[in-house]
């Protein structure tokens, strides 16, 4: 945040929505939490103007970070329009070594689930 003064420029991120999606890191099925980051000018601690807005996603069970297609983040905003898997880009894959059968926890390089042995 920059501040000078009376006026100054911020970035805030603002939670819009939850849909229930099948995650595209690990597999399973979750209510991922929709936000939208923007920046903004203020005075006086009151914002005059915004610019910038991204939407992203996060999966509450593997915590993986997605970018929202910004069409469909729009749409979710302005008319509650669900979201799809298919609108979701991976940022941040937090799943690594996560089975997507049981969610077990496996060693890096593993081919396959120690615990039911499904292909990772």
């Amino acid at each position: 945040m920059f501040f000078f003064g009376v006026f100054g420029v911020g970035d805030k991120m603002r939670e819009l929505s939850a849909a229930e999606l099948p995650c595209p890191a690990c597999g399973r099925s979750a209510q991922f939490h929709i936000s939208k980051q923007f920046s903004y000018f203020h005075f006086f601690f009151i914002p005059l103007l915004r610019w910038g807005g991204r939407f992203f996603a996060t999966c509450p069970l593997c915590a993986s970070a997605f970018e929202v297609n910004p069409e469909a983040g729009k749409n979710a905003e302005k008319d509650g329009t669900p979201i799809r898997a298919s609108d979701l880009f991976l940022l941040r894959n937090n799943a690594v070594g996560l089975c997507p059968g049981c969610g077990a926890h496996n060693p890096p390089g593993s081919a396959y689930c120690n615990r039911c042995g499904r292909s990772l």
